[in-house]
């Protein structure tokens, strides 16, 4: 059943994503995956829900879904998600980070893929500040 979707079955806990499935699933089904990924592995702290996970993968696909109902920035998610394909090795996460680049893109016109590339161009990381 795991590997229908997607979920490895070794070593899953820092290596499991959101299936893609979800990511480009309707709104309905986004809110339930949320509702119970975060009964799972989540809790309500002082002020907000708080989520553990050992998985970058993971924690950076719950960002993108818990972004759904509020105003979205395609320039911005395409630059990000270019930025990270540019830093990956070929294998499966570059290729989920390729392909939710591309989901984002069919929402967006030609002129703003064009200002996102050029904003991942130009891109540059802050300087680290001293300890």
């Amino acid at each position: 059943m795991l590997e229908c979707w997607a979920v490895p079955t070794r070593a899953k806990s820092r290596t499991v994503k959101v299936p893609s499935i979800v990511v480009a699933a309707a709104e309905d089904v986004i809110a339930e995956f949320l509702r119970a990924y975060a009964a799972g592995d989540g809790h309500f702290g002082d002020e907000a829900l708080e989520i553990a996970t050992a998985s970058k993968a993971m924690a950076s696909g719950l960002v993108y879904l818990f972004g759904h109902g509020v105003s979205q920035d395609y320039v911005q998610a395409y630059m990000w998600l270019e930025l990270g394909a540019l830093r990956l090795p070929p294998g499966i996460d570059y290729d989920e980070a390729v392909n939710a680049r591309d989901v984002v893109a069919t929402r967006m016109t030609p002129l703003q893929i064009d200002e996102a590339q050029r904003l991942a161009r130009e891109w540059k990381p802050k300087p680290e500040k001293a300890p």
